[in-house]
């Protein structure tokens, strides 16, 4: 898993420290990856993205897999 790019190796660690702070307590870990695995959830975005068009906004820019790779991230350091 020391792969290059954005995987879950020693960068990957290093970025998720820039991200949530190394001393986060236990619960409000837990609390985090509550609402990240909520958020991260393909149809939700989907539903977004179909409001976007309805209303003739464009839609906004992607955010699960941000929202996946941190909680992989968390379960994989923490």
């Amino acid at each position: 898993m020391e792969g290059a790019g954005w995987g879950y190796g020693r960068r990957g660690s290093a970025i998720l420290d820039r991200i949530v702070p190394a001393d986060l307590g236990v619960a409000d870990t837990a609390a985090l990856l509550e609402w990240l695995d909520l958020v991260a959830e393909p149809r939700v975005e989907r539903y977004w993205e179909l409001l976007s068009l309805i209303d003739d906004r464009p839609p906004g820019p992607r955010a699960v897999p941000a929202f996946v790779w941190l909680a992989n991230a968390i379960r994989a350091h923490r």
